[in-house]
């Protein structure tokens, strides 16, 4: 992590966000993107994200509640020299519960992330992963509204790594269709962006 005095502006394009289904309940995820920084300073710079590789499975069961189990992987695709990434691979386990009744729904989950330091060899920064969110259904069947909120972050860090945020905002859907999401989010620890603002549009293919 950063001296959590540095102030730093972001901006991030989400170019790639593919899913395909696998078996019976499973679900593999790859997202990159382009991103610009620029600190005080005037350090900046722009280029490549890194690539996100995922794994989600729903867990047979028969309680009144689904289960699931998540594995990520951060690849080390952004440039550390330009301060845009860390040149190290990072590693995510989680699991979740949540429910699902028309028209709201909720879910809660807890994981273990490891992030290798790009500054010392052999070093780890080890995090307990939390985090709940929940909707509700504002439209009609056929061309959905969701009112969406989430609470989500990590703890335990040793090196400024304890990012939390809250999320809220608008999920439209046609069904069969395009989606549009606009979110709002706020930084919860010192370490974490004060404001951020995201813009998503879908199209299944």
């Amino acid at each position: 992590g950063e001296d959590s005095s540095t102030r730093r502006n972001e901006w991030r394009v989400t170019v790639m966000d593919a899913s395909l289904g696998v078996g019976t309940g499973g679900r593999v995820r790859a997202r990159g993107g382009w991103q610009r920084f620029e600190e005080d300073g005037g350090l900046a710079a722009s280029g490549i994200d890194d690539l996100r590789l995922s794994f989600g499975w729903k867990l047979p069961s028969w309680l009144p509640v689904d289960l699931g189990l998540t594995f990520e992987a951060k690849l080390p695709n952004a440039p550390v020299s330009r301060r845009l990434g860390t040149d190290q691979t990072d590693l995510f386990m989680a699991g979740s519960v949540g429910r699902s009744r028309d028209p709201w729904g909720w879910v809660a989950g807890a994981g273990l992330g490891i992030l290798c330091h790009p500054a010392r060899p052999a070093t780890q920064d080890d995090l307990l992963w939390l985090g709940g969110s929940g909707w509700v259904r504002l439209g009609s069947r056929q061309r959905d509204a969701w009112l969406v909120g989430e609470v989500a972050g990590a703890t335990t860090s040793r090196f400024f790594n304890d990012v939390r945020l809250a999320r809220a905002g608008l999920v439209l859907e046609r069904r069969g269709g395009w989606g549009l999401n606009v979110m709002a989010r706020r930084g919860l620890t010192s370490v974490s962006e004060k404001w951020g603002a995201e813009l998503g549009f879908s199209w299944p293919f």
